[in-house]
């Protein structure tokens, strides 16, 4: 059994709780429990670590509930625990974009 000050358990919580309240918002469908938002150790996409015990709740390596496809809401299959700054670099941006800004930094970024 976790214990009650666990932070991973209550940065979990948060997420959960502040997703219900997004989504009801945000007029999105949501069907999430505790268990459908993991805990991973890094961020999957920047492969930094993640600091789950931070009172920060926004600092870059902060763990962050992301919507793989937002349209779809907070489904179970459509969430993924990554960092703030992964979740703020992808948010707002397509794909193309995204590519594009690998394109510009990767020719001018200077040593």
């Amino acid at each position: 059994m976790l214990h009650l000050r666990d932070p991973v358990l209550l940065k979990r919580r948060r997420m959960l709780n502040d997703s219900k309240r997004r989504a009801f918002k945000k007029g999105l469908p949501h069907n999430l429990v505790l268990d459908d938002i993991p805990a991973p150790t890094h961020c999957p996409a920047l492969g930094i670590e993640l600091d789950w015990a931070s009172r920060i709740s926004a600092g870059d390596n902060s763990p962050s509930l992301d919507r793989v496809v937002n349209d779809l809401g907070y489904v179970k299959g459509n969430v993924q625990v990554i960092s703030v700054l992964a979740n703020r670099m992808k948010q707002g941006a397509t794909l193309t974009q995204l590519a594009q800004i690998c394109v510009y930094v990767s020719k001018n970024d200077k040593p």
